[in-house]
């Protein structure tokens, strides 16, 4: 309690401010408002002695020492915040360490977590130069085609339930029911799509390639490039023989590069659309004729907003930063 404080108390005092409005208003706890109200009341002479250097210059370094732990280490707890402060010579509790934290706004969330080898000095080295080719493209010229899964499963993650109880949904127990969808997009929506019943892990080279010959007559005498992952059957003998023979042009993303592939983001919107429409009592034959209505009006939708955010990450790219 320094003595400007000490005069706001008095003046509080005097226009009848209770224990609560006291403490809120000079940031002290109402066991110090109560018992300096008291001393005040009492007419003792309130003695203010000042703060040591050491504590004053623990006080204004104390946000930067939290912040920083946090920024070594994004998984550490609140407890583990104070055993550092401890470790130096400060003791503060987990509460007064989350005020501070909350000041300085920061707050606790989901961690994401990310393969060691994504920014591994080779994998950074591919994707320099996979960036440094891609920025002499315009989107207008860029085909991403990638495969994706789809089952009885893909429900809504989130429901309404009375307060205490949780939302419940039936669900088959056989998750063999699958449906792989083989989609390529362009800037202006889905170009092409096969259906093909069974895990993603079915399709083999043979019905990749008959895909891509399909691609290579709707795309005839378009410069298009094609841009694809490292998943097995993009380089399976079959396709390589395949686009050796052909005039396609076919460009392979880096590894652990997610972020540079836009039709990531388009099958979060496919899958989110399957969940809205199906039911509980959806079929397998449904549930394809639902996957299949939607990417056909997907046909004319706009990717701008997706190719715009794989662009930020190839200039990230470029510039060698961590994904």
């Amino acid at each position: 309690m320094n003595p400007e404080k000490l005069e706001i108390m008095k003046s509080m005092i005097q226009r009848g401010a209770n224990i609560r409005e006291i403490a809120l208003d000079l940031h002290i706890s109402q066991a110090s408002a109560r018992r300096y109200k008291r001393k005040i009341e009492e007419g003792q002479n309130l003695i203010i002695l000042p703060k040591s250097k050491t504590i004053n210059r623990q006080k204004e370094e104390l946000p930067t020492i939290i912040t920083q732990a946090v920024v070594n280490n994004n998984s550490i707890t609140l407890g583990g915040v104070q055993t550092c402060l401890a470790e130096q010579g400060i003791s503060r509790s987990v509460s007064t360490i989350c005020r501070i934290l909350k000041e300085e706004s920061f707050s606790r969330k989901r961690l994401q977590k990310i393969p060691v080898e994504r920014n591994s000095i080779s994998n950074m080295d591919l994707r320099q130069n996979y960036c440094r080719m891609l920025s002499n493209l315009s989107d207008d010229r860029l085909i991403y085609i990638d495969e994706t899964g789809i089952n009885l499963h893909t429900s809504p993650n989130f429901g309404y339930a009375p307060i205490s109880l949780t939302p419940r949904v039936c669900e088959l127990e056989n998750r063999e029911m699958n449906i792989s969808l083989l989609v390529e997009i362009s800037l202006s929506g889905v170009v092409h799509f096969n259906i093909f019943e069974g895990s993603v892990n079915s399709v083999n080279g043979e019905q990749f390639k008959e895909f891509l010959m399909e691609l290579s007559q709707i795309n005839a005498n378009l410069s298009k490039v094609y841009i694809m992952d490292n998943a097995r059957i993009h380089r399976s003998s079959v396709v390589s023989a395949f686009v050796q023979n052909s005039n396609i042009r076919i460009e392979f993303l880096p590894p652990y590069s997610p972020q540079l592939n836009p039709i990531e983001e388009y099958f979060s919107r496919l899958k989110s659309k399957v969940r809205q429409r199906k039911t509980q009592n959806t079929t397998r034959v449904e549930l394809k004729q639902i996957s299949e209505e939607i990417l056909s009006e997907d046909s004319s939708f706009n990717m701008a907003g997706y190719f715009r955010h794989m662009r930020r990450f190839v200039d990230s790219g470029l510039r060698r930063q961590e994904f």
